[in-house]
C-alpha cells in the first residue's frame, strides 16, 4: 500500500487483536475513495500518478508493453480508459476498454501499444488516463500513467530527384532509328537516389522493357532486376537510355517499377513512365511467322507469306536464292510504315512436291533489299509432304532356305496422321516368290517362299533392291519398300572321290567316305549304290547343316563276283545350284580270304586291318587263320574259328 498518501493513511483505523508480532490477525477498515496499484517492469508510483519507461523502439515501427492494475479497496472497482496518448493506445487484457475488479486485490493486465509515423530520434512523453469508480459508493477518481518513449532511426529512408523534380514525371525519348546502333546522342533520364536513413537502401527495377537500358553510376546493369545497394548518407545515379533494337517498332509506352525497402509504403513501389518512337527512314522487312506449306506427293500447293515493312520508304524485294521447286512472284513491293504501323503485303508462292520425300522439310527463301541497310531477308519455310512411311524402312529376310516360309510384318503410317487405304504387291521380279497382304489396319504381312531351283539360287544370291510396292489408294501415292535376302546355298566336298583298296572273298568288306558342307545352306543328300554287291550301311538320305559333315559307310560282298577287280560307282543326289548328280568311283582288288581270328569275338577279320572289324579288338599280333581253322555260317556268311560250332548271331550250325 505504498501508494497511499499521508492523508489516506491517517484516516485508517486499525484494530489489533493481539500483539503486533501477529499481523495476520489485523483488519483494515474500508477507505472512502478508490485506490489502485499499477505495477510492472519500468513502472514507478508517484502519489496518484504512475510513470512508465517504455524503453527504446524503432521509429516508424510498432511496439507493445504490458502492466498490471490491482484493486486496493474493499469494494468492487470499475475501471475504464478515459484518455489515450497521441501515439499510445491502451486496452485491458480482455481486449476491451472497461473492466470491473473485485475487492481483495484482484488485478487485470493493461496493454499499451506504440504506433507512430515519426522518422527522427526523439523522446516522446505521452499519458494514459484511467478512470475508477467504487461500485457500492459511486466514488470516482482519476489515475494517470505517464509514458516515456525513445525512438531510434534504424531503417532505410530515401530522397529522390527525378531529373530535377521531386516527383516522377513521364519521360519521352522522342524518335530513334533502330538501325542506328549509336544511341549516345539520346539524353538519358536521370534519377538520383539518396539514402538518409541508418540502414542500407536496396533498390531494383521490374517490368523493364527490352528497348530500355538501365545503369547505375554509369555502369549498365547486367540484369534489369539486379539489386542496387545504397549505404547510409550515400547517393546513386540511375540512368535510363533507349536501346536501338530491331525487335521493337513504332510507339513504345512502358511503366517501370522502382522497388525499394524504404520504410514508407508509398516509396516501396514507384511507377516510372517512359515512351519512345522507333522508326526507320529507309526500309526494314520482316515476316509475321515462319510459313508452313503442306503438299501432296506429285502435287502443287499455293501458300502466302505475310511481309511487314517497318521503314517509311517503299520496300523492293528481289529474288536472290529460291529453291527450284518453289515459284514466287517477281515484282515484290511493300508500302512503307505509317503512324507507327508497318506496311503489309501477302506474298503468293507455290511449291511442287514431286522432288521431296514424304515427311517434314525445311527450305530457305532469300531476297535482297538493295535500298536498305538490311541487305538480305531470309525466310525459312516448313514443308510437309503428305505420304506414307514404313517401319522398318527395309525388310531384311537374312538367309532364306529354299522351300521354307519366311514372314515379316511392316507397320505403315501416314505422315499427317490420316487413315490409310492401302494395297500392296511384290515387284514383277519377285512376284513368284513374295506375297503381301494387309492383316489388320496399317499392318502388312510379307511372305517369302523360294522353292529349290538351281537357276533361282544363282539369280538371287545377295539380293537387295525393290521389293514391295505399297499404294495409297486415296492419295494415289506409291512407295516401293526395299527387301534384302540371301538364298542359302550348300557347297559339297567329298573325301575321297575315288575309293581304292581290296575286297576279300568270303567276307563283306567295309568301306567309307566323308561328305562335308562348306556352304551356308542345308545340304540334302541321297545315296544310290551302283551295283547290287554294294550296300549302304547307314542312312541313304540325310541332311548336312552348314559347316557339318557326314561319314557314309558301305560294304562290298564279292563272293559272286568273277575276276580280280571291281570297278563301280556310288551315285549321290545333292541340292547344289550348279550340279545335282555326283559319282564316287569304287576300284577294289578282289583277294582270297586272308585273315586273323579275333580272340574276343572269334570272327575272322582282314589281315590288312590292325583291329577286328567287328568288335574293334587289337589283332595286329594275332597269327593268320589257316583254311582248316575257319568255319562259316551258311545263312549270314560270317566266318568264325573252329572253336565255335554254332553262329552266335543266328544260331545256325557252322560248316
Amino acid at each position: 500500500m505504498s501508494n497511499f498518501s499521508k492523508e489516506h493513511i491517517s484516516e485508517l483505523t486499525r484494530i489489533f487483536l493481539g500483539e503486533l508480532q501477529q499481523p495476520q490477525t489485523s483488519w483494515i477498515l474500508p477507505v472512502k475513495e478508490p485506490f489502485i496499484d499499477i505495477y510492472g517492469e519500468g513502472v514507478t508510483p508517484i502519489d496518484d500518478m504512475f510513470s512508465l519507461d517504455f524503453g527504446s523502439v524503432s521509429a516508424m515501427d510498432t511496439a507493445h508493453r504490458a502492466v498490471f492494475i490491482s484493486n486496493l479497496t474493499q469494494q468492487s472497482l470499475m475501471l475504464w480508459i478515459e484518455e489515450e496518448g497521441g501515439c499510445i493506445s491502451a486496452q485491458f487484457g480482455n481486449n476491451c476498454s472497461e473492466v470491473t475488479l473485485n475487492n481483495g486485490g484482484e488485478a487485470v493486465r493493461l496493454d499499451l501499444f506504440f504506433n507512430s509515423n515519426t522518422i527522427t530520434e526523439v523522446t516522446i512523453n505521452e499519458s494514459v488516463t484511467i478512470m475508477s469508480e467504487m461500485v457500492e459508493s459511486g466514488s470516482r477518481k482519476k489515475f494517470t500513467l505517464q509514458v516515456k518513449i525513445r525512438t531510434l532511426v534504424a531503417f532505410p529512408y530515401m530522397e529522390l530527384d527525378f531529373n530535377g523534380l521531386k516527383h516522377p514525371a513521364p519521360h519521352d525519348f522522342g524518335i530513334i532509328d533502330p538501325t542506328e546502333r549509336d544511341v549516345i546522342k539520346y539524353e538519358p533520364c536521370k534519377i538520383y537516389v539518396k539514402n538518409v536513413g541508418k540502414k542500407d537502401l536496396i533498390c531494383s527495377f521490374a517490368k523493364v522493357p527490352g528497348w530500355l537500358n538501365v545503369g547505375a553510376d554509369d555502369q549498365a546493369l547486367t540484369n534489369p532486376a539486379q539489386e542496387i545497394s545504397v549505404g547510409p548518407d550515400m547517393q546513386v545515379l540511375v540512368t535510363f537510355k533507349p536501346l536501338a533494337s530491331m525487335d521493337f517498332f513504332g510507339p513504345q509506352n512502358n511503366q517501370v517499377q522502382l522497388i525499394t525497402n524504404d520504410i514508407r509504403p508509398s516509396f516501396q513501389n514507384i511507377n516510372l513512365e517512359f515512351s519512345v518512337i522507333q522508326e526507320i527512314e529507309s526500309v526494314y522487312v520482316t515476316f509475321v511467322e515462319e510459313p508452313r506449306a503442306e503438299v501432296v506427293p506429285g502435287g502443287v500447293r499455293e501458300f502466302e507469306i505475310r511481309l511487314l515493312n517497318w521503314g517509311k520508304a517503299v520496300a523492293h524485294l528481289y529474288q536472290k536464292k529460291i529453291p527450284d521447286i518453289i515459284k514466287v512472284e517477281k515484282d515484290i513491293r511493300i508500302p512503307g510504315a505509317c503512324d507507327g504501323k508497318p506496311g503489309k503485303m501477302d506474298l503468293s508462292a507455290a511449291i511442287a512436291g514431286e522432288k521431296l520425300k514424304p515427311g517434314d522439310h525445311r527450305l530457305l527463301l532469300e531476297f535482297s533489299l538493295p535500298d536498305s541497310k538490311q541487305e538480305l531477308l531470309e525466310i525459312p519455310l516448313k514443308v510437309h509432304v503428305v505420304g506414307i512411311i514404313t517401319d522398318p524402312k527395309e525388310l531384311d529376310f537374312g538367309v532364306v532356305e529354299p522351300g521354307e516360309n519366311c514372314t515379316k510384318t511392316v507397320d505403315i503410317r501416314s505422315t499427317d496422321g490420316r487413315e490409310l487405304h492401302i494395297s500392296a504387291k511384290p515387284v514383277s521380279k519377285l512376284i513368284d516368290y513374295f506375297t503381301a497382304k494387309e492383316i489388320k489396319s496399317n499392318l502388312l504381312e510379307v511372305n517369302c517362299l523360294i522353292q529349290y531351283n538351281p537357276h533361282i539360287l544363282k539369280s538371287f544370291t545377295g539380293y537387295k533392291g525393290p521389293g514391295i510396292e505399297i499404294h495409297d489408294t486415296e492419295m494415289d501415292y506409291r512407295l516401293v519398300l526395299p527387301v534384302k535376302f540371301h538364298i542359302a546355298a550348300p557347297e559339297i566336298v567329298i573325301e575321297p572321290k575315288i575309293i581304292k583298296g581290296s575286297a576279300f572273298k568270303g567276307i563283306k568288306t567295309k568301306k567309307s567316305f566323308k561328305i562335308l558342307n562348306k556352304g551356308d545352306g542345308k545340304l540334302k543328300i541321297e545315296t544310290v549304290p551302283g551295283k547290287e554287291f554294294i550296300e549302304i550301311i547307314n542312312d541313304k538320305k540325310f541332311t548336312i547343316e552348314p559347316g557339318g559333315c557326314k561319314i557314309v559307310y558301305f560294304q562290298v560282298d564279292v563272293d559272286n563276283v568273277s575276276g580280280s577287280f571291281v570297278e563301280t560307282e556310288i551315285d549321290l543326289t545333292a541340292n547344289i545350284p550348279t550340279k545335282d548328280k555326283y559319282k564316287i568311283k569304287v576300284d577294289l582288288e578282289i583277294k582270297p580270304l586272308a585273315g586273323k581270328i579275333c580272340p574276343r569275338c572269334q570272327m575272322v577279320s582282314n589281315m590288312e586291318f590292325p583291329f577286328c572289324s567287328f568288335c574293334g579288338y587289337d589283332i595286329k599280333e594275332e597269327p593268320p587263320a589257316a583254311e582248316d581253322m575257319v568255319l562259316s555260317c551258311p545263312v549270314c556268311n560270317r566266318k568264325y574259328g573252329k572253336v565255335l560250332k554254332f553262329c552266335p548271331v543266328d544260331g545256325n550250325p557252322l560248316e
